[in-house]
């Protein structure tokens, strides 16, 4: 609605404080336990020093409350995880510079709208899933043999969890550099509009 248009619009600009901002959206897991990636805070500690505009805002349920743990002290990192609704969040994701994540609804809702996207693939593939959305960047696994498996997972029966992480072995093997330099190639475009 309009009203949940202007809502975002309203949060973006208060993350500006008045100076420009590449804010980016961080789904942080989807409905299957195989959609969350293990790396994440490596990457975002990552963006943080090398993107002095970069604001991160956290989107998911109660549960991704979790991992948001660790951030409370950051003043660039806004931890909404189970304080909004899909709703407000779906109409925020279409304001940010950059809407990064597993495969989720927030990254699907925004396939067709022009910000640069960067999706960790798990069950999907780019032919399956990504292969139209606009101006998106679909990370595979390298070095997990059972990726794509083309199959939802509610427990580990069926799917390779890695030991060290707890995580499924499809997103261990994105590394953290290659989500890093998605999200740094959406970055020097942003840069590069601002001048």
């Amino acid at each position: 609605s309009r009203a949940e248009e202007v809502e975002a619009e309203r949060y973006v600009h208060n993350l500006r404080r008045g100076k420009p901002v590449f804010a980016i959206m961080w789904a942080l897991a989807g409905s299957s336990m195989h959609k969350a990636y293990p790396h994440m805070d490596d990457v975002i500690a990552n963006v943080l020093r090398a993107m002095p505009e970069a604001e991160v805002v956290f989107v998911g349920d109660e549960i991704c409350q979790i991992l948001e743990a660790g951030w409370e002290d950051n003043a660039r990192v806004h931890r909404r995880s189970g304080k909004t609704t899909i709703r407000q969040d779906l109409a925020l994701a279409q304001k940010m510079a950059c809407v990064v994540g597993p495969e989720t609804g927030v990254l699907n809702s925004v396939a067709f709208e022009p910000m640069p996207k960067v999706v960790m693939l798990s069950h999907s593939s780019r032919e399956n899933l990504t292969k139209h959305w606009l101006n998106t960047t679909a990370l595979t696994a390298a070095g997990a043999p059972c990726a794509p498996c083309h199959r939802l997972h509610y427990d580990w029966s069926h799917c390779h969890e890695d030991p060290a992480t707890g995580t499924a072995l499809c997103q261990v093997t994105i590394s953290p550099r290659m989500v890093f330099d998605a999200i740094a190639q959406a970055y020097g475009k942003w840069k590069e509009k601002q001048s």
